[in-house]
């Protein structure tokens, strides 16, 4: 099937506004390969469960340089709400 062009609305989101952009790259691992280059998300993740099967609880999540700092900046006044189990 046809993969949709997100860089133009990543890019948008980016420069428009203080949003950071997340993309879940696990389907499309496993049709092909995924350019990050190309693509251009703040974050991506991939979880190896939807790749391979197993094992479950296994992931990655890649972060775009300039988006570090939102990850390490004081714990008290993150810009963003994460969670999890």
């Amino acid at each position: 099937g046809d993969r949709p062009h997100f860089n133009p609305i990543f890019r948008n989101c980016r420069s428009s506004s203080n949003w950071f952009t997340l993309a879940d790259i696990a389907k499309a691992a496993t049709t092909g390969p995924v350019d990050l280059k190309k693509l251009d998300p703040d974050f991506a993740c991939v979880s190896f469960y939807k790749l391979f099967g197993q094992p479950t609880g296994l992931g990655a999540l890649f972060v775009r340089r300039t988006a570090v700092s939102t990850l390490i900046t004081n714990t008290s006044k993150r810009p963003y709400f994460g969670g999890g189990s």
